[in-house]
């Protein structure tokens, strides 16, 4: 089944969301700027309060305003939060890919997010943005595609994954879906380039110059923790219908080397995720 990308439906920020955007691009503005946008959108609004209220920030008392879910967040993270409305908007439509794709990207953001701690209070928040929407091909397919996805996803085992199946029912190019979809919506490039290298999927051409080469560096990182992220969840998923890939090709060892990280961090991001996981959420 080909398709022209033109021709899929893409999530759409809300005309708040896209004010938001415009206030955070701006040199001065206030929580109060903010919040006051946000109010007028109930979606954004509730999306807010959910994500502050998720395993990733709940804290001892439910976060109840707008205001403090955004103290709580954090600027970066608002951004974050537009993204997810619209992608929560975009994706309503009755199937399983679509449900358990959306379990897997929150799952996935976690565990990054508590590997990258161990790097970087920066990168850990890098991480949460690349973690939720390291699926968005496989969530616009699956928004527009439903039966097929919903069929793929049952077919799916260890030795044929989700991604290879979606691949072959859709005669798919993921790197120009991937690309696509961040120019329509202007994704962090840093993200997407990450989740590109996670599929293998490397560019052509020289490094021209130590930016360059910087901005790669964090891609090939944050593409080790997407993959660490996935080892992590699989063994905490094992035996669940969960979506499983085959572009995870590099072993545990190898990127806990690269990431510099050692055994006894791994067995506490392990039960740590364990935990946060163990509480029931849904977006």
């Amino acid at each position: 089944m080909k398709f022209k990308l033109e021709s899929l439906n893409l999530p759409k920020v809300s005309a708040a969301g896209m004010r938001i955007l415009d206030v955070l691009a701006k040199d001065d503005y206030s929580i109060n700027d903010i919040a006051v946008v946000v109010a007028e959108d109930p979606t954004l609004s509730g999306m807010m309060l959910k994500y502050a209220n998720s395993p990733l920030y709940r804290r001892y008392q439910e976060v109840t305003s707008v205001r403090n879910a955004i103290n709580l967040l954090g600027v970066k993270n608002v951004k974050l939060v537009v993204t997810l409305a619209a992608m929560r908007s975009f994706s309503e439509v009755r199937s399983i890919a679509v449900e358990k794709l959306w379990e897997h990207s929150f799952s996935i953001a976690l565990i990054s997010k508590l590997i990258a701690a161990h790097i970087s209070r920066q990168l850990a928040e890098e991480m949460e943005f690349t973690g939720i929407i390291h699926d968005i091909s496989s969530m616009t397919l699956a928004a527009n595609f439903p039966e097929t996805c919903d069929e793929q996803l049952k077919l799916s085992t260890k030795e044929q994954g989700y991604d290879q199946l979606e691949q072959q029912a859709f005669e798919l190019e993921r790197g120009p879906l991937i690309d696509w979809i961040a120019t329509t919506l202007h994704m962090p490039s840093a993200s997407m380039t990450a989740i590109k290298r996670l599929y293998g999927i490397d560019e052509e051409g020289e490094l021209s110059d130590e930016t360059a080469a910087s901005n790669e560096k964090n891609a090939q990182c944050q593409a080790s923790i997407l993959a660490l992220a996935h080892h992590i969840d699989q063994q905490l998923h094992e035996g669940d219908l969960i979506i499983v890939y085959q572009h995870l090709n590099q072993p545990v060892p190898t990127l806990l080397e690269r990431l510099n990280l050692s055994e006894a961090q791994l067995a506490s991001i392990v039960e740590e995720s364990r935990e946060k996981l163990g509480e029931r959420f849904m977006f």
